[in-house]
């Protein structure tokens, strides 16, 4: 008996990728603030506490950075879960072969097409071949551009 293969984990219908990234950018906007308010607290308040001048540029440092990168990655995240349910597979048709209906006669009362040109001479100038022009009844020349 041959054993089932297991099939690919995948999301719930509810939840995408693209909300997933979302999410990291959020904790990491999170962690940004963190480093925000210990900033914060390395600031002096007055003459006889004044702080940790490297602390608070460092902490402000990891905020700005930290809040600035979780931004972008949910920006990403946003356009990622927007954008990507338009390029996901949908069913197509299967192609199928029709083979051409012959064409029914000309009903009453119209005229048959009238039955093409015989092969054009060649153009004595050039050697090429020439096209017939059914508006003026004669063969022309597309590189002499003349008619012969």
């Amino acid at each position: 008996m041959a054993e089932p293969t297991a099939s690919p984990a995948t999301l719930p219908g509810w939840i995408t990728l693209g909300q997933i990234i979302v999410g990291v950018g959020a904790i990491i906007i999170f962690l940004g603030f963190i480093f925000g308010a210990l900033a914060a607290g390395s600031i002096g308040t007055s003459a006889t506490n004044q702080g940790n001048a490297q602390n608070y540029v460092n902490d402000l440092e990891a905020f700005f950075f930290l809040t600035g990168l979780g931004i972008l990655i949910a920006m990403a995240g946003w356009g990622f879960h927007s954008v990507w349910p338009k390029f996901k597979a949908r069913p197509r048709p299967v192609l199928t072969y029709v083979p051409p209906v012959a064409p029914a006669s000309a009903p009453a009362g119209m005229a048959a097409a009238p039955p093409p040109p015989p092969a054009g001479p060649n153009c004595p100038k050039c050697g090429n071949p020439t096209t017939y022009v059914a508006q003026y009844g004669r063969y022309y020349c597309f590189t002499d551009k003349q008619y012969v």
